[in-house]
């Protein structure tokens, strides 16, 4: 678990959140009391907590909170904003939950976060509905806390976009191979795919803390830009540990012709001909002895060096931008585990 900031829980049971007691009123019209309502959707939610009890990182989570502190230089925040920081932390959490459900459908994954993909426990038809409604209760039950008009409005602005344009960066990641497209394309591509799919998400949990925070214009903008920069980054890394990582418990490998850094380095380091040759390695069995050497290629030993510099040069400019060190040290920190993460 990631040590959380200045005076902010961190939402380790996000199970303990789902839907109970008097949100479930608006159901007693057809189940008559409140016990009813929770016992009809026992089939439903259950799952979900199995899900959302599993071990996670909660970076995005992280992201929120130190947006917040960082605009506030550390000062502390009061009661109501501990529980709109709370509920935001929550929002970002839920949202990536039910986007890793989707994923593992897309990918036919068997595994995540230590235990079975929800789709294996209840079905492709089920797991999808799940998946969807994370994406939208947690704005349900934000809007609950009842923030002044101005903050709603410009999360549910920061939400709507990024939930538009991560839908596009899946819809590349999915369509294309990167084994098919031109080498002077393949950056363009894979850019556009880890901007839109991860630095998206980590944006919108920058901004979500910095508009809690009343932040002006110039921190807002400063954090939306870290956000997006630091989740790509946080894409390049997990890039990089793809083309190494074995397979666990018969998982399947993830599939390195999609859209990803290493494509983005290999188009500008590789010739026409070396491309090619490279577009065919990427695609060997997992298996073979090709395969194998993958992980010592100049190639993905450029892309590591370019992913390391990258995320310093992500943490030295936000540091330059708000130059305080302890309210800095949280995301610092965050930043280091990211990276050790992926050693």
């Amino acid at each position: 678990m990631i040590k959380p900031g200045i005076g902010v829980r961190m939402p380790e049971g996000l199970q303990s959140s789902l839907p109970e007691g008097a949100e479930l009123d608006f159901l007693r019209e057809w189940f008559g009391s409140r016990q009813g309502a929770s016992q009809a959707l026992t089939p439903f939610l259950d799952p979900i907590r199995e899900f959302l009890e599993r071990p996670a990182k909660h970076v995005r989570a992280q992201l929120v909170q130190s947006s917040f502190e960082l605009v506030r230089r550390g000062v502390e925040p009061d009661v109501f904003e501990r529980d709109l920081l709370e509920s935001l932390a929550s929002w970002v959490e839920a949202l990536h939950a039910g986007s890793l459900m989707v994923d593992d459908i897309q990918d036919e994954s068997t595994l995540r976060r230590g235990g079975p993909a929800l789709h294996g426990l209840i079905g492709t038809a089920s797991a999808i509905n799940s998946a969807n409604w994370l994406y939208f209760w947690p704005a349900d039950r934000f809007s609950r806390l009842n923030p002044p008009a101005e903050v709603e409005l410009r999360l549910y602005r920061s939400y709507h976009q990024m939930m538009a344009r991560a839908h596009l960066g899946q819809a590349m990641d999915l369509g294309y191979d990167m084994t098919a497209v031109p080498r002077d394309t393949a950056r363009a591509v894979s850019a556009a795919a880890m901007n839109l799919k991860t630095g998206e998400l980590m944006r919108m949990s920058c901004e979500f803390g910095a508009i809690a925070a009343s932040a002006d214009a110039t921190d807002l903008q400063v954090l939306s830009e870290f956000g997006r920069s630091f989740g790509v980054t946080l894409q390049m890394l997990n890039d990089l540990f793809e083309v190494s990582r074995p397979a666990v418990g018969g998982e399947s490998p993830v599939p390195l012709v999609r859209p990803s850094h290493i494509w983005g380095v290999a188009s500008e380091v590789l010739g026409e001909s070396e491309f090619r040759d490279f577009q065919q390695l990427m695609k060997a069995d997992p298996e073979s002895r090709e395969r194998a050497l993958l992980a010592s290629h100049p190639v993905v030993e450029r892309a590591r060096a370019e992913a390391n510099h990258a995320m310093k040069s992500c943490i030295e400019n936000i540091r330059r931008h708000f130059n305080s060190p302890a309210s800095f040290a949280p995301i610092e920190e965050l930043a280091e585990r990211v990276i050790h993460g992926y050693q």
